[in-house]
């Protein structure tokens, strides 16, 4: 697990970009801050807030949404800029210096939070997001721990835009295996069963399907599968 990082202070005035990267990069390869700006970006609008959520939750300022595993907030720094309150839930030990790039960038209407199965959060969420997490779950119980979670905390329409690894290796629902390097998928899931468990926790299907591994390709394809999805109005 990540360790904290050694340098002790970064503002606007006093940082060290090279520190700032070499801890940023250890959740996602990066060789800037700007490149970890751009990505986030790029992933954020092609990946995660597309027109398929965006055409039925409408204007999201005064709406609130959570990130299940922030990592050093490349994601969570673009969705600051479209919700009202931007929550973060993640398990790894350097929470500081995570606070520290979102404040370097001047954000300030977000929460991290260490993830528990009884987490409480003040505001109830409208849009719940994960991209590149659910791949690193040690076993298929931690999402269902997570979609025990989403009736807890989510408001009554809340969306949820969520990637899993995807299990091309047999017709096994899922498949859960030891961490063999860093950064391994350990849990790869069939897309089939994925959507027909979602649907069986009473949630509405929007969409689903496969992303290229980078949006400037033409044919490799990720090996993340999305399902996009909604939480039915009582």
């Amino acid at each position: 697990m990540l360790e904290k990082s050694s340098n002790k202070y970064w503002s606007k005035k006093e940082h060290n970009e090279k520190d700032i990267v070499s801890f940023l990069s250890w959740f996602d390869k990066c060789k800037s801050l700007k490149e970890f700006e751009i990505t986030g970006m790029q992933d954020f609008c092609y990946r995660i807030m597309t027109e398929d959520i965006t055409s039925h939750m409408g204007n999201t300022k005064d709406k609130n949404c959570l990130e299940i595993g922030f990592g050093g907030g490349r994601l969570m720094s673009v969705a600051s800029k479209f919700f009202k309150k931007c929550y973060g839930v993640d398990i790894h030990k350097n929470f500081e210096n995570t606070q520290k790039v979102l404040e370097y960038q001047g954000i300030k209407n977000f929460e991290l939070l260490k993830y528990s199965k009884d987490l409480e959060i003040e505001d109830k969420i409208d849009f719940v997001y994960s991209y590149i997490v659910f791949q690193h779950f040690d076993s298929w119980d931690v999402v269902k721990e997570y979609f025990d979670l989403f009736e807890n905390i989510t408001s009554k329409d809340c969306y949820f835009s969520i990637y899993f690894g995807r299990n091309d290796e047999n017709k096994e629902p899922f498949i859960e295996r030891e961490m063999y390097e860093e950064h391994a998928y350990t849990l790869v899931v069939n897309p089939e069963f994925a959507i027909k468990y979602i649907q069986s926790r009473g949630y509405e299907i929007i969409s689903a399907g496969i992303n290229k591994k980078n949006i400037f390709e033409k044919e490799k394809l990720s090996g993340q599968f999305f399902v996009k999805f909604r939480r039915k109005n009582d």
